[in-house]
């Protein structure tokens, strides 16, 4: 997001929120937006993933054999 301020002749200011978009072809682009998909599904992913270690570590700790 940038912000850009206009000023008019009598004196006012405006505030303008443009998201700046570059569009790369060709080029593997490493940034993610923030309201991706992509982006919401590797966070349901990872979540998933620190649930089940919540979950499976003790279990594993607790009952393990030696």
């Amino acid at each position: 997001m940038q912000l850009r301020v206009v000023k008019a002749d009598d004196g006012t200011v405006t505030f303008i929120e443009e998201e700046r978009i570059i569009l790369t072809e060709g080029k593997g682009s490493c940034m993610v937006r923030v309201n991706d998909p992509r982006k919401t599904n590797w966070d349901l992913f990872v979540i998933t993933l620190a649930v089940y270690n919540c979950f499976s570590i003790p279990f594993e700790i607790a009952f393990a054999p030696e």
